[in-house]
């Protein structure tokens, strides 16, 4: 069953130099983009920096209206984890109120109460964390605190752009792990969105390539991996192995 549908989705910004432009003289951040999300799965966007990676989770979110194309979601629980853990919370308030804010329809004090130390259980931060401010903690607890206020709403789905991107080599794996124990415990479809393919082959069921706002290449991860048709992502497996 689909999650997401997207079919020929286009999307264009003002000239940035440096970047494709069409007839108009736009950047075509997503460039006639159809991409498929099957409920339950984990499903990488890889690509380099201005691929229109992000630009086409923005879409997927809401956040972005395409200027063509049709989009059908299968939800409308959806939730986002951004990449860097420290500009993504307000280092004004306190995290009980940064996870409290998910739920400020719920009336219930109680209820509420309950579902932010559930959370905070979920990815395995004390509760004492509750009343400390974000810049008390790490990178990796910051996006702890971030996956648990994404958790909150219970999200059918989660775009993660770049969710390990700015963490050291060893929490990048404590907080995948995570995810992937989320996932399998709730049966979340994730759309992960990343750079670096060794992070997308752990992750994902699948993999779909951007390059110039165009999907060049999808399948299967073991496929993609094992053998890549398009030049573009032969090119970007082999920096692993040149890595």
């Amino acid at each position: 069953m689909l999650i997401v549908e997207c079919k020929n989705l286009k999307k264009s910004f003002p000239i940035l130099r440096g970047y494709m432009r069409d007839e108009a003289g736009r950047v075509m951040a997503v460039d006639d983009v159809s991409l498929n999300i099957e409920r339950g799965h984990i499903v990488g966007l890889v690509g380099e920096s201005g691929s229109g990676k992000t630009t086409l989770g923005k879409i997927i979110l809401g956040v972005l209206k395409p200027d063509s194309g049709e989009i059908r979601l299968g939800t409308d629980k959806l939730q986002v984890i951004f990449q860097d853990p420290y500009n993504s919370l307000d280092p004004r308030m306190k995290i009980r109120d940064i996870l409290s804010e998910g739920l400020i329809l719920k009336r219930d004090t109680e209820e509420k109460r309950e579902r932010v130390e559930e959370m905070l259980d979920l990815v395995k931060l004390p509760r004492f964390a509750l009343k400390k401010y974000p810049h008390q903690f790490s990178g990796g607890e910051r996006q702890r605190i971030a996956i648990a206020r994404a958790l909150l709403t219970r999200p059918e789905m989660i775009v993660c752009d770049e969710p390990v991107s700015s963490l050291d080599v060893t929490i990048q794996l404590q907080i995948l792990k995570l995810l992937k124990d989320i996932k399998k415990r709730f049966n979340i479809t994730y759309l992960f969105i990343s750079h670096d393919l060794r992070v997308v082959r752990y992750m994902c069921d699948r993999v779909a390539v951007m390059k110039d706002g165009k999907i060049i290449e999808v399948g299967g991860a073991a496929d993609i991996y094992s053998n890549p048709s398009h030049p573009y992502t032969k090119q970007l497996l082999a920096s692993i192995l040149r890595i």
